[in-house]
């Protein structure tokens, strides 16, 4: 795994090096959006987590060069936008890095529309443009927020957020039960049997976050696309990790 993370991001660097220091513009920039769930159902555990493997992520498999702007939201009852769309630098990365990781847990319930429905405004018009926008959803289930109809209205959230110019809705699923997974199939978005399409990451157990996290953000910012296997690279093993 780690030999693997060595290639690709070598392969990033020469490839975004061509243009030579200082050249990224805004036409290269490519926006995530991390949806982070802080319902009570995680617990210290999940929530923990979650903003340390985000800023190892953002530490160790996104590129600091001006061509990564990220955002962080975290849903329970209702969505907090955490940290601001930040176009991240070799100036301010570990900075970032050190925010997500000390972000206090909500503890509520589960309102996935929401954060969808925040990071779809807030991508919306943001100066200077990307070329790429996602949005990453993290969560152990189903929202419950609208009572009833939690899953729909996230559903419906979703393909607004791609009828609104969002490229790509991709989740990490926790150890999910089947309607979890059942949820997260049909959040994903878009589902054009395409490379492009939407995807979903599961692991079993908090543990195995980081590694899952890492690998998904690779996926996203293209790093598996620069191999020429990218098929058996970006494809998923039976649990639905990234190899």
């Amino acid at each position: 795994m780690r030999v693997k993370r060595l290639i690709v991001t070598t392969l990033l660097v020469l490839c975004l090096g061509m243009a030579g220091p200082g050249t990224a513009s805004a036409q290269e920039i490519i926006d995530l959006v991390f949806c982070m769930d802080g319902s009570g159902s995680m617990g210290d555990d999940g929530w923990a987590a979650q903003i340390n493997g985000t800023a190892a992520a953002i530490l160790n498999s996104l590129p600091h060069d001006g061509t990564i702007r990220i955002t962080i939201i975290q849903f329970a009852d209702n969505s907090v936008l955490e940290i601001p769309p930040t176009i991240l630098t070799g100036t301010n990365a570990a900075g970032v890095a050190d925010q997500v990781s000390m972000l206090g847990y909500d503890e509520g319930n589960t309102n996935t529309a929401s954060c969808i429905d925040l990071a779809a405004e807030v991508l919306d018009g943001l100066m200077p443009p990307s070329t790429t926008q996602i949005i990453d959803v993290s969560t152990d289930g189903q929202p419950n927020v609208p009572s009833g109809s939690g899953a729909s209205t996230a559903i419906t959230a979703a393909e607004n957020a791609i009828a609104g110019g969002v490229d790509q809705i991709n989740a990490l699923g926790i150890g999910l039960n089947s309607s979890g997974q059942d949820f997260l199939d049909h959040l994903v978005l878009p589902q054009d049997d395409l490379p492009s399409d939407g995807f979903v990451i599961n692991i079993d157990t908090f543990e195995e976050y980081q590694e899952a996290i890492a690998e998904k953000v690779e996926r996203e910012i293209g790093l598996c696309a620069l191999l020429e296997d990218y098929t058996a690279t970006c494809a998923t093993d039976a649990s639905g990790v990234v190899n």
